[in-house]
């Protein structure tokens, strides 16, 4: 369908299970975008039978702090503000915040106040964008 799979997960809500699918293409995503793959999708989740009762499908697009979940992802939006978490420390460091600078290898190099720190992508637990607000003036 054209579309970038940017994330699946399922969350649980005190109103049942919910599969989050997040999508994205060249261009942007539209509320109407959102919709055909909910129609294209739920179609194929109720033709199949998963095992999974009871549970709501949402199809949204990434965002401003977009999920970064593959190494690609650090080189696509380098010169972008970050965050990424590790699973375990990195030098006594897990958290990182500051500028993508992108990839060598299965390196993410990102800038943080001036200092360039180099994090393997496969210690990396989450990562997304940051959007902040310009400051008024």
């Amino acid at each position: 369908m054209d579309y970038e799979v940017v994330a699946v997960e399922w969350a649980s809500t005190p109103g049942g299970r919910i599969l989050k699918v997040i999508i994205d293409r060249t261009g942007g995503i539209t509320v109407g975008n959102c919709a055909q793959v909910s129609r294209e999708v739920g179609a194929v989740l109720d033709a199949e039978d998963w095992g999974v009762e009871n549970y709501r499908l949402e199809v949204s697009s990434p965002g401003l702090n977009r999920p970064l979940n593959r190494l690609q992802d650090f080189e696509r939006f380098a010169g972008q503000k970050a965050k990424i978490t590790t699973k375990e420390p990195i030098a006594g460091r897990r958290h990182y915040k500051g500028f993508l600078k992108g990839i060598e290898g299965d390196q993410i190099s990102i800038d943080v106040v001036g200092t360039e720190y180099t994090v393997p992508f496969e210690m990396v637990q989450k990562a997304q964008l940051v959007f902040e607000k310009p400051a008024k003036g």
